[in-house]
């Protein structure tokens, strides 16, 4: 029974606190409330009141007491933030607002707690997140017009470059992302190839970015590559990472060394061609390990007077027949190569091989003046002889050039086997193995010794 009295008596202090309240929200109204700066709360203790305000009718923002008319900004009370105008809340107000603890997004007078992602704060562009403006978001956003870009929470209409979301990296043009980019973009992992406003990442070769043919592995531009690149048109020469539209030389890759004219591999070509300093040997564009009979001369007199005086002592004997020096034999071989445009280290190599170096140590003898073994065959004992050596080395050019070459004779022929020769059949020394000599090797020995001459 006590118990139960007590609970009556609580429930009553309840009550009449409640009513208490109520009484001082009545009776404290001021009839003059609508001037500005007038007392609201006549109870001492509640003069040095700051806060939210109402009458029933509107809500005020109060500062010792009074109205403030002058305050714009925001306030709290237990119903949430609010947006004031002139000491009230104005209803109507979207925009921006700030207090100690950030830059919040406001709809008709309240913090829109639910406002996420890119929204129209009133005056720009922002992204949100629970109400919250992000001052200090640099990323991408999209809202209903596309994805753009921003910087420091605003959207930045000057930015053009790349950027990257959980989607992959994008390409912007004027703070929107580009969708019909097709070029080069850069960030700090280097150069990338954007198609449709996007990083191809299966993008791999010569590929066009923008107005420049660039080498790509992986939607990554090799800045840096130098070399050989295919695509649907070609091969072609890469220099710093793009096509070098002047680059005339060799390109090589797992097939081979290959001639690159103006840039592009140049199947078309067959025959010698003189790069940096070198003659190499082609067909179609590649470069052969064979050494072409017909062609410009890589040797000089001086180097085959140095190499035959590096290998043996000139014959004595010659000098009965008017050469009588290894510089006047070797002259006699580098003019009648140059007149039927043979390979002078060709021929000089090959007499020295028939000849061990004019030894003649063989069938054919010195006096024969036959240096190349022109009609000595394995099934007689015949060989041709000839009646001076310019006429002997004339004869051995001849027969080399009915090997090499269709071409007609400049000086009258001298070369007795010359008309029993399929013309043009064997144009590289290594062909000449069982052709010339029955031995197959004859052309890799006859190779082997240029080699000598050409590094004595």
């Amino acid at each position: 029974m006590e118990l139960s009295l007590k609970s009556k008596s609580y429930k009553v202090s309840i009550i009449s606190l409640i009513l208490a309240v109520l009484v001082v929200l009545l009776i404290g109204f001021d009839s003059s409330a609508t001037e500005a700066n007038v007392t609201f709360i006549q109870d001492s203790k509640m003069s040095q009141y700051t806060g939210i305000y109402t009458d029933g009718n509107d809500w005020y923002y109060m500062e010792d007491g009074k109205i403030n008319t002058t305050y714009t900004g925001m306030a709290y009370n237990i119903f949430g933030w609010w947006y004031f105008k002139d000491g009230k809340i104005d209803w109507t107000y979207t925009g921006e607002a700030n207090n100690v603890f950030g830059t919040w997004y406001y709809e008709n007078g309240h913090i829109n707690w639910n406002a996420n992602g890119l929204i129209w704060s009133g005056e720009k562009w922002r992204v949100a997140n629970g109400g919250r403006i992000d001052t200090s978001y640099t990323g991408m956003a999209d809202n209903i017009f596309g994805w753009w870009y921003f910087n420091n929470g605003e959207i930045d209409l000057n930015y053009t470059g790349m950027a990257y979301n959980f989607f992959g990296w994008w390409y912007y043009t004027g703070g929107r992302l580009n969708w019909t980019y097709t070029g080069e973009g850069q960030n700090v992992f280097g150069l990338w190839f954007y198609d449709n406003g996007r990083i191809n990442w299966n993008a791999n070769g010569a590929c066009l970015v923008g107005s420049k043919w660039r080498m790509v592995n992986g939607g990554h531009i090799d800045a840096n590559y130098t070399g050989m690149a295919y695509n649907i048109f070609g091969w072609w020469y890469f220099t710093n990472g793009e096509i070098n539209w002047t680059y005339t030389g060799l390109g090589e890759n797992a097939f081979g060394k290959w001639l690159y004219e103006n840039g592009r591999l140049n199947f078309d070509f067959t025959g010698d061609k003189v790069i940096n300093g070198t003659t190499y040997q082609f067909v179609k564009g590649h470069v052969e390990d064979v050494y072409y009979i017909m062609g410009g001369s890589n040797t000089t007199v001086d180097q085959m007077v140095r190499f035959y005086n590096n290998n043996a002592t000139y014959p004595f004997a010659y000098v009965f027949v008017g050469v009588p020096t290894i510089n006047d034999f070797c002259q006699i071989y580098y003019e009648e190569c140059a007149a039927e445009g043979v390979k002078v280290e060709v021929a000089f190599a090959q007499a020295m091989l028939e000849t061990n170096f004019l030894r003649f140590t063989g069938r054919v003898p010195i006096q024969a003046l036959n240096f190349a073994g022109i009609g000595a065959t394995d099934s007689t004992q015949d060989y041709n002889t000839f009646s001076s050596v310019r006429e002997g080395v004339r004869a051995q050019v001849q027969h080399l050039k009915a090997y090499a070459s269709t071409d007609g004779l400049v000086n009258p022929c001298v070369d007795p086997r010359f008309r029993y020769v399929s013309r043009g059949c064997s144009p590289y020394v290594e062909t000449l193995g069982g052709r010339w000599a029955s031995d197959a090797d004859y052309g890799n020995k006859i190779r082997n010794m240029i080699v000598r001459l050409l590094t004595s």
